[in-house]
């Protein structure tokens, strides 16, 4: 209504924010990137707001394939100096969300850079939001390496500062990482029974977009539990 009614300016920008936020957990990430993108252009380089935006167009260009963009956009947010340490928090999230999505399309070199980056603003005082980031992050670099002790410690790091910060469905997603972990170290049953939680914690929460992820994984931990049937329909279901 406050878009309909003609707010301009910082108003403006920060509605289409809150309204970008919303898209992307509600699986629309086209219309988050473009609403996203709008609300970049309004706001102040520097500011909380303006790092939320354009790690959001960082994010959601990358899933939607548009990786060229990656360098400029992650290494201007890299460059920005943060006003405060509430922008700081934002800037830290930022990179970290944008060092995934660089891991995820093949680009390492990008990925430790802005990691570095990320571990150099982590000296403000950082809020919980920020530091669950670092600590999923920071999982995402040990999986990466083989190192799943150390991805099963951060990925719980992560889940204990989201449902401290009293952020379920972060806390849901990164659950669901836990899980995966699990599975990949062979506790089967502890992982399938951490994945069948979060498919009702995602239900629940209605993040309709992550409840194929869940039961991809949860089909691994059955498949590998030794009941191959059953997992290939769950993940036929999946995809």
């Amino acid at each position: 209504r406050g878009l309909d009614a003609g707010a301009s300016g910082v108003v403006r920008g920060s509605l289409l924010l809150l309204q970008a936020e919303s898209l992307e957990w509600q699986g629309e990430l086209q219309a988050s990137d473009t609403a996203a993108r709008a609300a970049e252009q309004l706001l102040e380089p520097g500011t909380a707001q303006w790092f939320q935006a354009a790690g959001s167009v960082l994010n959601a260009s990358a899933r939607l394939g548009a990786s060229p963009e990656l360098d400029a956009r992650g290494n201007r947010i890299a460059a920005a100096e943060a006003e405060d340490d509430a922008a700081a928090s934002r800037q830290v999230v930022a990179l970290c969300r944008g060092a995934l999505n660089a891991m995820w399309v093949g680009r390492p070199d990008l990925a430790a850079r802005w990691m570095d980056r990320a571990d150099r603003a982590a000296g403000h005082d950082l809020d919980l939001l920020a530091t669950a980031r670092l600590h999923h992050a920071r999982a995402y670099v040990c999986l990466n390496r083989g190192n799943l002790a150390g991805a099963l410690d951060a990925f719980a790091a992560a889940s204990s500062s989201w449902e401290t910060a009293g952020d379920l469905r972060s806390c849901t997603g990164v659950n669901t990482n836990l899980g995966y972990t699990w599975g990949r170290m062979g506790a089967f049953e502890r992982a399938e029974r951490v994945l069948r939680d979060q498919l009702a914690r995602a239900a629940a929460l209605g993040l309709g977009f992550l409840q194929p992820v869940i039961e991809h994984n949860l089909a691994t931990v059955i498949a590998f539990s030794g009941d191959v049937d059953l997992g290939l329909r769950l993940k036929e279901a999946a995809v």
